[in-house]
């Protein structure tokens, strides 16, 4: 009974925002679950726990918590907790993005809460297939799913469920539809429902979408000032502070509020360097325990090695003087032989550590590839999307003024060669965004991305730039495609800054089974056998080719050119 109270008193606190001390008591509850050895209440308080790392975005701890309680609600035959577990792993694929894996739980669910006649499980299923369905733009079905997972929730009388439902209805309304009149009346029901029950992370995400509604509609004002009102309410939840963050920074653009949109721009940014650095720390700390058990486990072998050849010496010795001869030659041919097992053991365990220390080098060189790509996508977004669309504006305003004004022929050139500035500005905010992560790689694949950059870079006539592709032309896995259409960008660019070369030609070549990048100029080549002659560059190169099990050929010469080759087997 006393675990029960700590296992509710900590569901209460997290449920009111207070993780510290609900986290204080799951802790205390676990313990006396393993001291009194009760199965059902371990799994209750591991689906709490779980729970609430959901709800602070720690989601890797979320789901090894889900895991823990799956098998003992199986085992205890609670197909009720069961079916709970099921959608919440749903629920939590589709925060991490894994749509696929998240549609599979739900259908789970799904099917066990019909055997059960489980309207609450029903409308949880409905709700998480309904994002699933957002995120495939399939927005008819998920707008169906929407509406049956609101109704199961007013039957149950859930009104949080609800809420959630209604926030999906509004969603769909305002991003797809374009219907915001809508949107705000299923917005402003759910609020309602949630500002009843008052828990703050609810409120604060249904501010979220009313005021994303709001921006939308170009109502800026109500957007920053609704977003506001959010944060100051609740900010736990990770994914909808930042999404806040965002709102109040697009609308003070909008708005002119400079001080405002800055200072929320770096809490912004802060968000997003803590959630890169906690995955990155929690990988590097994954494979530490891996690897520093490995090592203890060695050491304990070495040790035993050790002492069983002392015994085995001490037997033999005592065998001597007890024993034939023909029985001292069978203990030394043992000892042989257990020597060179022990020998083959520790063989194969030092090259499991080596193998080991390789997997967390690689793990934390593609956590830090990957924290920079994400920082560049996210970089685009806010140049192309806040401030070009901010100087598309001031232009269309101007070019309206030049129209109703009348101004002198000389003002008028000025006036035009500030236009003629402000389409340049525009252009080189566009080129700059595209550099950072060019949209044309996300969707139309490597070979029409690496053919737009070789055009983009070919402006220079003296400098002949061409670009060759051989194979089939087929899509790779984004994060292999990102790191070679960075490899081909780096070393074409090389080649132009330091190898001063007049001819450069690159090479895809893409297969089922492999994909190579060729990169050939006549620049002034280098001495490949000189490593400080190596710069930064090529540093990067080969770290990202190592992350990705590839290889990477350099070949030149002083005054005769370099050829780079990058290959990537993807059986």
């Amino acid at each position: 009974m006393s675990g029960t109270l700590y296992r509710n008193l900590g569901v209460a606190y997290y449920m009111v925002s207070q993780h510290d001390t609900a986290l204080m008591h799951l802790r205390h509850a676990l313990d006396i679950a393993h001291k009194v050895k009760n199965n059902l209440l371990t799994a209750q308080v591991y689906g709490a726990m779980a729970n609430l790392y959901n709800v602070i975005g720690e989601y890797t701890k979320s789901l090894q918590f889900y895991l823990k309680a799956l098998p003992i609600f199986e085992k205890e035959g609670r197909k009720d907790r069961v079916r709970v577990i099921l959608g919440n792993i749903g629920s939590l694929n589709n925060a991490m993005q894994n749509f696929d894996e998240a549609e599979k739980y739900f259908f789970q669910s799904e099917k066990l809460s019909i055997e059960l006649n489980d309207k609450a499980g029903l409308a949880q299923a409905y709700d998480g297939l309904n994002r699933v369905n957002i995120h495939r733009k399939d927005y008819k079905k998920a707008l169906d799913y929407a509406f049956k997972a609101a109704d199961f929730s007013r039957q149950t009388g859930n009104k949080q469920e609800e809420a959630i439902a209604i926030q999906g209805i509004a969603w769909v309304y305002y991003e797809h539809y374009k219907d915001y009149n809508k949107a705000e009346a299923y917005a402003r029901k759910g609020l309602k429902l949630t500002e009843e029950l008052g828990f703050p992370s609810d409120i604060a995400a249904m501010l979220n979408t009313l005021s994303n509604i709001y921006f939308h509609q170009a109502r800026y004002r109500e957007c920053e000032a609704t977003a506001l009102k959010a944060i100051a309410i609740d900010t736990t939840d990770a994914n909808i502070f930042s999404n806040l963050a965002a709102n109040v920074i697009r609308a003070g653009i909008h708005l002119g509020d400079k001080k405002q949109a800055l200072y929320y721009f770096d809490r912004y940014r802060q968000i997003f360097n803590i959630q890169s650095a906690k995955e990155f720390q929690q990988a590097l700390q994954d494979m530490t325990v891996k690897y520093e058990t490995e090592k203890k486990e060695r050491e304990i072998l070495k040790l035993s090695s050790q002492k069983q050849k002392r015994n085995i010496v001490i037997y033999s010795l005592f065998g001597l003087f007890i024993i034939l001869a023909g029985l001292g030659f069978s203990i030394f041919h043992n000892v042989r032989k257990n020597k060179i097992i022990v020998e083959q053991q520790l063989l194969v365990k030092e090259k499991q550590l080596a193998e080991l220390e390789k997997e967390r080098q690689l793990i934390a060189t593609k956590s830090v590839l990957k924290g920079e790509e994400s920082e560049r996508s996210r970089m685009a977004r806010d140049l192309h999307d806040g401030l070009g669309g901010l100087l598309s504006g001031v232009k269309i305003n101007l070019s309206s003024m030049k129209g109703n004004s009348i101004i002198t022929s000389e003002n008028a050139q000025a006036f035009d060669h500030a236009i003629r500035l402000l389409d340049n500005s525009i252009s080189e905010l566009r080129r700059v965004a595209h550099n950072l992560m060019p949209e044309t790689l996300n969707h139309y694949g490597l070979k029409t991305a690496l053919h737009d950059f070789i055009g983009e870079m070919g402006n220079n006539p003296e400098v002949m730039l061409t670009f060759s592709f051989f194979g089939a032309d087929i899509r790779f896995e984004s994060q292999l495609e990102l790191t070679i259409y960075r490899i081909a960008q780096e070393l074409v660019n090389n080649a132009l800054k330091h190898a001063e070369a007049k001819k450069i030609d690159l090479q895809l070549i893409a297969d089922v089974d492999r994909v190579c990048v060729q990169v050939v100029d006549n620049g002034k080549g280098f001495d490949t056998k000189c490593n400080p002659c190596e710069g930064k560059g090529l540093f990067v190169i080969r770290d990202r080719v190592t992350a990705y099990n590839g290889t990477f050929e350099l070949e030149s010469t002083p005054g005769h050119g370099t050829e780079a080759s990058i290959e990537f087997l993807l059986s």
